[in-house]
C-alpha cells in the first residue's frame, strides 16, 4: 500500500501550517548583527556522546561512550578524554531510553570536566542537562535517597569495591560522598549490575516495592549523579575562567515565539522574507532555572535534591544566555546556550554578553554551515557503530539471538 494518496489528503493543512509565519508575524525578533571578535580564542574543548542498545531475545545489552578533548588556536587536540560503559538494563522490566540518556551525559560530563580549558569556551553538543530528573510522583527525593542509602549500607561490601566512602547509615549526604568519590561511572549502573551479579538486586527491588518506592530509588540515583557530575564540571570550567556552551543542531523549542512551530523555524522565515544572510543573533538571559525552565518562581514542591549543594547550586548560582544565531554568513542558524555564575551576570546587558561570547565563538574552526568543527570531531569519536556493538556482544560472549521478530519471518 502506498501512502501517498495519505500525504496529498493532508497536503494543504501541512502547507498552511509551515506557512503560517507568513500570514501571522507574531515573534517580535529583535536581531542583532554579529560583529567580529576583538580576539580569538586560544584553548577551547568539546565533548559528545553516544549510546548503543541491543535487544537481544531474552535481555538487552547497552553501551555507552563519551569523548572529549582540548584544544589549542591551531585546532590540535592537546588532551583527549574518551569514557564508556557496557552493561545490562536493571531491572530489564524498567523502562530504558531516559535512564541511558543520563548514563551518557554523567560520562559526557566527566569526560568535559577532564579537559576543560582555561580563559576559553567548552563546548557540549545539546542542551544544557541541568533539569532536577524525576523520583516518581509520589516520592520524595529524601524519601527516595533515604532508600539508597539503605542500600549501601546493607550492601557495604559492594559500595566498598566502587567508591573509597562507606555508609554506617541510611543519610543520603552519604550517598552523595559515595557519587563523588565512586572510581566507576555510571556509578548508579555500576551499582545495580554488581547487585544483580551478587544476587541481591531482587531483593532490594522487593523491599523498594514493600515501601511503595518500586522504581523511584533508581531514578533518584541516578539523577543525583547526573546532577552532581555536572555540576561539579561546570563549576570546574568556570574556576578555569571559561564559559560551557551548548549548541543544538535541532531545536523544537516554541517558548521565543510562542507557536505551534519551533522558534527556528520562524526565525528563518523572517529572516528569509527579509533578505538578511548575514552573521547574528538574538538572546534571552534567565537568571535563574525556573524562569529558564518556564515555571513559576515561588510556590510548588522541591524541584532539586538538598544534598551536597545540589539545590543551592542550580537554583541560586546558575544563570542561562539562551541565544539563536547565525555564525556564518549564509550558514544555518542553532540554537546556543550558555552558563555562567548568577552573581557574575545579574545585572549584564544580555545583547553586550551574547555579542561577546557568540563573536569569540565565531573565530572557532567552523564548518560552511557555521557549526563547530571540534563537536564534529567529538561527534565521530564518541559515535558506538552497529560493528563496535557486535564487537562489545563478541567480547562479552552473549547469546546473539535478537528480540524475537522471528514469528514473522523477518
Amino acid at each position: 500500500m502506498s501512502l501517498v494518496p495519505f500525504a496529498l489528503e493532508s497536503r494543504d493543512l501541512i502547507r498552511r501550517i509551515l506557512d503560517e509565519t507568513k500570514t501571522e508575524r507574531r515573534c517580535d525578533l529583535s536581531w542583532h548583527r554579529l560583529e567580529a571578535a576583538e580576539g580569538v580564542v586560544s584553548q577551547y574543548s568539546a565533548e559528545d556522546g553516544g549510546l548503543n542498545v541491543r535487544r537481544l531475545r531474552t535481555y538487552t545489552v547497552v553501551a555507552v561512550k563519551a569523548w572529549g578533548a582540548r584544544f589549542g588556536g591551531g585546532g590540535v587536540p592537546q588532551a583527549t578524554s574518551p569514557k564508556g560503559f557496557v552493561g545490562l538494563i536493571l531491572p530489564q522490566d524498567f523502562k530504558a531510553s531516559k535512564r541511558l540518556s543520563l548514563y551518557r551525559e554523567i560520562l559526557e560530563a566527566e569526560a568535559a570536566g577532564d579537559v576543560a580549558p582555561t580563559n576559553g569556551v567548552a563546548l557540549f553538543d545539546g542542551r544544557p542537562p541541568i533539569r532536577w530528573g524525576s523520583v516518581g510522583a509520589r516520592v520524595t527525593w529524601d524519601e527516595a535517597l533515604e532508600f539508597v542509602g539503605r542500600v549501601l549500607t546493607k550492601n557495604k561490601d559492594i559500595a566498598e569495591r566502587l567508591t573509597g566512602t562507606v555508609c554506617e547509615s541510611p543519610d543520603p549526604e552519604c550517598v552523595a560522598k559515595a557519587i563523588e568519590d565512586s572510581r566507576f561511572r555510571p556509578f548508579s549502573a555500576s551499582l545495580l549490575l554488581r547487585l544483580a551479579y551478587e544476587g541481591r538486586l531482587d531483593e532490594v527491588t522487593h523491599e523498594a516495592r514493600e515501601d511503595g518506592l518500586k522504581n523511584s530509588w533508581i531514578l533518584a540515583l541516578e539523577s543525583l549523579e547526573r546532577l552532581m557530575v555536572v555540576k561539579r564540571t561546570i563549576e570546574r570550567i568556570w574556576a578555569q575562567g571559561s564559559t560551557p556552551v551548548f549548541v543544538v543542531k535541532t531545536s523544537r523549542s516554541t517558548s521565543f515565539c510562542n507557536s505551534t512551530l519551533p522558534d527556528i523555524h520562524i526565525i528563518e522565515d523572517i529572516l528569509r522574507s527579509r533578505g538578511d544572510i548575514e552573521p547574528g543573533f538574538t538572546a534571552r538571559l534567565f537568571t535563574n532555572v525556573n524562569e529558564y525552565f518556564g515555571l513559576k518562581k515561588t510556590g510548588g514542591p522541591r524541584l532539586y535534591p538538598a544534598v551536597n549543594g545540589v539545590s543551592d547550586f542550580y537554583q541560586s548560582k546558575v544563570a542561562v544566555l539562551s541565544t539563536f544565531v547565525r555564525l556564518r554568513r549564509g550558514g544555518f542558524i542553532f540554537k546556543v546556550e550558555a552558563l555562567y555564575r548568577k552573581d557574575l551576570v545579574e545585572s549584564a546587558d544580555e545583547v553586550k554578553l551574547a555579542g561577546s561570547l557568540l563573536s569569540r565563538l565565531a573565530t572557532l574552526p567552523l564548518s560552511g554551515e557555521g557549526y563547530p568543527l571540534a563537536l564534529m570531531i567529538a561527534d565521530s569519536n564518541a559515535r558506538i557503530s552497529e560493528s563496535e556493538m557486535d564487537g562489545v556482544l563478541r567480547a562479552l560472549g552473549a547469546d546473539l539471538v535478537p528480540e524475537s521478530r522471528s514469528v514473522l519471518r523477518v
